[in-house]
């Protein structure tokens, strides 16, 4: 379902780039393909992998508050947490590479992420993502205290268990 690489996959990309054949330069560049629904359709696989529970989430209603510090993630992750039924109010969310604050996730650093929380004071679950979109960074569950982002996939896998 594309969730993972299959280790035949792996040996064959371990096996070219050991390799360590020069790339030699070309005269012609390229073509380029713009997908300009590549984000929707990566949203859909998503939610419709195979492990994920989509009905036990979508029933589940949460509010959730996304700071993506306008990076990578930020079209993505609120697009599939809506497929995921979820009511996403997003932060910093412009996808322009204007990163507002320091993207570490420290608390001095997240102050507008805590207000969001306070303010939508029925939230469930808020995050902060890496401006890569590669990994998420904090998660502040039911109330605005912030986790240490190691914490945090312990606390989602917790909170996934208990659907």
């Amino acid at each position: 379902d594309g969730t993972f690489f299959h280790p035949e996959d792996c040996e064959a990309l371990f096996k070219l780039v050991d390799r360590d054949s020069p790339i030699e330069n070309g005269e012609q560049t390229g073509m380029r393909f713009p997908d300009q629904n590549s984000i929707l359709k990566h949203s859909i696989d998503t939610v419709e992998l195979s492990c994920i529970d989509l009905n036990a989430i979508r029933n589940r209603k949460f509010r959730v508050v996304i700071d993506a510090v306008n990076g990578a993630g930020s079209e993505a992750l609120p697009l599939v947490l809506e497929h995921l039924g979820c009511e996403v109010i997003s932060i910093h969310c412009k996808g322009n590479g204007d990163f507002n604050r320091d993207t570490e996730p420290l608390p001095k650093n997240l102050t507008d992420l805590r207000n969001a929380v306070i303010e939508n004071s029925a939230i469930n679950c808020s995050s902060i993502i890496h401006p890569s979109a590669i990994k998420f960074l904090t998660i502040y569950v039911f109330t605005a205290k912030h986790l240490h982002h190691l914490q945090t996939l312990k606390v989602f896998l917790k909170i996934c268990i208990e659907l």
